[in-house]
């Protein structure tokens, strides 16, 4: 079977599914950059002022980073649970 063959809910999921996963795999290789660029500057050491606010802004930026992807985790399973609850306190069908 070829893609356009499966139904549009299907392919709907499928494109939706592999956006969020290359939106997650974004912003893990961002926080992977800045966490080596981060080391990298403590290596090397703060000398001036303008390497502090750049060690500070790397690290900023790592934490927003590491922050979002766990909001978007509890986000994402708030959703799940949220579903499953619906479908479990429903009636069952032909009850009502």
């Amino acid at each position: 079977m070829e893609e356009k063959d499966y139904p549009a809910l299907y392919q709907a999921a499928d494109v939706a599914s592999f956006n969020a996963q290359k939106g997650y795999l974004n912003n893990v290789k961002a926080y992977i950059a800045l966490s080596v660029l981060g080391a990298g500057l403590s290596v090397v050491g703060i000398q001036s002022k303008e390497a502090a606010i750049l060690a500070a802004i790397v690290f900023l930026g790592g934490l927003f980073i590491s922050i979002y992807i766990a909001v978007k985790k509890k986000m994402k399973m708030f959703g799940i649970v949220r579903e499953l609850s619906r479908n479990l306190l429903r009636p069952p069908h032909g009850v009502l």
